[in-house]
């Protein structure tokens, strides 16, 4: 089936956030992307653009982030928002990934989980609250929502951190294998 890849109207200035080791700072990208008029503008257009949607993925930067959208979600839009992320108690988790899973919960927000191993058929809509510099990464998060389900159509990609442009197209994406060349000598600082 299809995905539709839309570039959000919602614009993050990325522009003061550096690239260490090949990712974004996370701390600088979090100041990107949490003043309270980006994430207020990210969670209506993903309301309105979800509004037929099944089960909602939200990736975010940090818990701080997370926590942030998922009230701004649950209090100004009224949505079934949870939030799930790396720290938490396993069997919280757990428990909320069952009530996603079986659609008591529309949208589920994610920080640095559910990128890979995480299998819920009905996901229909993935959207990235953050930048990464890694294809794979990316490719993780949308991935997310490629499994088929029945009567599921489409999965619609809304990208917040300009990764679309970035990386291209979901179907385009060339992931580059990390090479470990053996018989190099080892790098010295």
């Amino acid at each position: 089936f299809p995905s539709h890849d839309r570039e959000s109207k919602v614009k993050v200035d990325l522009s003061k956030v550096h690239v260490r080791a090949g990712e974004f700072v996370e701390r600088e990208m979090e100041k990107a992307f949490e003043p309270i008029e980006v994430i207020r503008a990210a969670c209506n257009e993903i309301v309105v653009q979800t509004k037929d949607c099944v089960g909602v993925l939200v990736f975010c930067v940090t818990v701080a982030h997370a926590q942030k959208v998922e009230t701004c979600l649950r209090e100004e839009f009224n949505c079934d928002v949870a939030m799930v992320y790396g720290d938490m108690v396993q069997s919280m988790r757990d428990e909320i990934v069952t009530d996603f899973k079986q659609k008591r919960i529309k949208y589920l927000v994610s920080i640095s989980t559910l990128t890979t191993g995480f299998d819920a058929p009905h996901v229909d809509c993935v959207a990235i609250l953050r930048a990464t510099m890694s294809p794979g990464l990316y490719y993780q998060m949308v991935g997310r929502g490629f499994r088929i389900a029945e009567g599921k159509q489409h999965c619609l990609i809304l990208d917040y951190g300009s990764n679309i442009a970035r990386h291209g197209c979901v179907d385009q994406i060339e992931v580059k294998p990390k090479r470990a060349d053996v018989d190099a000598p080892a790098p010295i600082k």
